[in-house]
């Protein structure tokens, strides 16, 4: 049997035209193709140009993770070819494929804030063979830093609007009290039901592109007001200063023939607050006179009975560093009553008279002191 074999040279391909004689005479001759182009779809480098691929590279492993800053946009991947022919296309997040240069970074690909993947594809040079490596890069979220600052100490009657700011674009703080004597109405206005220490919290949520931001906590002190009352015969012989019971402080002033007598009484709050804020405004209720005994409140705007007797007489809004509101309270007997003739004398009836003077707060009611002037006659 003979046979000849043609060469026939094509890109990697080799033909050959293969002929036999059989036995019996005849021939027969045939073609046969060997494709000799290469099948390696491998990848010999894949960088990465912000994070660190995990695991470490190698040809035959195919899936790998990275993570990136939330402030890292976009990244380029560098893949180098192990077979000089083959190629490389990229893409990121199912988009379309690009090719990349072996060695050399591919096209800006765009990440999305979470979970993204890249895809590095390897066409071997065969053109059938293909390889997919699959990096999946974990873009951070953005971070969200509140800005809040302590209210400081408070009177009771405050309401105070919380206007604190978060650093992310998440719509709005969310505020809570923790522990003491206050309220959040309409999300941000704070008022208090008590004296005593409050801790408040603002906290500000995250969403799909963020991360929730630390919460800031801050501890402040509300304070109740502390109106006081005091009497005496005179504003230097005062009973009671910043003594405080709604039982009240006693003055007995003597009244010789039935003549008026004066008593005085101060009136103060010792609340201090800082930065010289005025505290509370302090309401004066004083009893009347009766049959026996007329009665005259005297303050500096002149004539305040009517006020006192109604309970609507009010000093301005004092700290507790502002000096006491001194008021007069003149008790004047009714002689004609009082007066009884003995023979060619006169005397006069032994009789007493109680005038009770109680202060409350006007921003927080409960809050109250009390003084009492007892006058009698002989």
């Amino acid at each position: 049997m003979k046979s000849a074999i043609f060469l026939l040279l094509a890109p990697l391909l080799w033909a050959y035209t293969l002929s036999s004689q059989a036995a019996t005479g005849s021939a027969e001759t045939g073609d046969v193709t060997v494709d000799t182009r290469s099948t390696n779809a491998d990848l010999s480098a894949l960088t990465l140009s912000n994070g660190t691929l995990n695991p470490t590279f190698a040809s035959g492993t195919t899936s790998y993770t990275a993570s990136v800053t939330n402030a890292t946009t976009s990244v380029t991947v560098t893949p180098t070819r192990a077979e000089a022919n083959a190629t490389i296309e990229v893409r990121v997040n199912e988009g379309g494929f690009t090719a990349v240069t072996s060695g050399s970074p591919s096209g800006t690909l765009a990440l999305n804030v979470g979970s993204n993947t890249i895809d590095v594809r390897v066409t071997a040079e065969d053109t059938t063979t293909l390889k997919t490596y699959t990096i999946t890069v974990t873009r951070d979220k953005a971070t969200q830093t509140i800005t809040f600052a302590s209210p400081g100490t408070r009177f009771i009657s405050e309401v105070i609007t919380l206007a604190g700011t978060g650093g992310g674009s998440v719509s709005g703080l969310t505020y809570e009290v923790l522990a003491g004597p206050g309220i959040i109405a309409n999300g941000n206005e704070l008022s208090f039901t008590g004296g005593g220490n409050v801790t408040l919290r603002a906290s500000q949520a995250g969403d799909d592109r963020h991360d929730a931001a630390d919460p800031v906590e801050h501890t402040f002190e509300v304070i109740l007001p502390r109106p006081d009352v005091a009497v005496g015969s005179s504003p230097s012989a005062l009973v009671g200063l910043e003594v405080y019971t709604p039982g009240g402080q006693l003055v007995t002033l003597t009244s010789k023939k039935a003549g008026p007598v004066t008593g005085h009484v101060a009136l103060g709050n010792r609340v201090v607050l800082p930065d010289d804020r005025a505290a509370d405004s302090v309401v004066l209720r004083g009893a009347g006179g009766n049959a026996l005994f007329a009665v005259t409140y005297l303050g500096n705007e002149g004539n305040v009975t009517v006020g006192i007797l109604a309970g609507t007489y009010e000093t301005a809004a004092m700290d507790g560093d502002d000096g006491s509101v001194l008021l007069r309270a003149v008790v004047t007997p009714n002689k004609k009553k009082l007066a009884k003739k003995k023979g060619r004398r006169t005397v006069y009836l032994k009789k007493t008279f109680t005038s009770l003077f109680q202060a409350g707060s006007k921003a927080w009611p409960p809050a109250t002191d009390a003084a009492t002037i007892n006058m009698q006659t002989r």
